[in-house]
């Protein structure tokens, strides 16, 4: 009766199985490629005369205590830039603004 059983329940998944959608692997798009951008340890001097004058300077945040050094900001088309007091710590690629669905 058990042997009945389990045969009934194999065929039962096998069925099943046969049946689920099979479309195969799924499609992920590639990952963009990376931004050319500054390095870790790059002067501020460096950075503006390979990429130029930055669309934002946002101001310095920190600096009150040895501890807190200044962290500032850059803002150019790909990438942002972070800078401890004038060195880059790091540069992060901006992402793309959502697009907002049809009306």
């Amino acid at each position: 009766m058990r042997t009945v059983r389990a045969l009934a329940l194999l065929a039962a998944i096998a069925a099943t199985s046969a049946l689920a959608d099979d479309s195969g692997p799924t499609q992920r798009s590639a990952p963009p490629p990376p931004v050319e951008a500054p390095t870790r340890g790059m002067h501020q001097d460096s950075v503006l005369r390979r990429w130029g004058e930055p669309q934002a300077r946002m101001a310095a945040v920190g600096g009150d205590l040895p501890q807190h050094p200044p962290i500032t900001r850059w803002v150019y088309p790909a990438f942002t830039v972070y800078f401890e007091r004038e060195l880059v710590i790091a540069s992060v690629a901006n992402r793309a603004p959502a697009t907002p669905p049809p009306t």
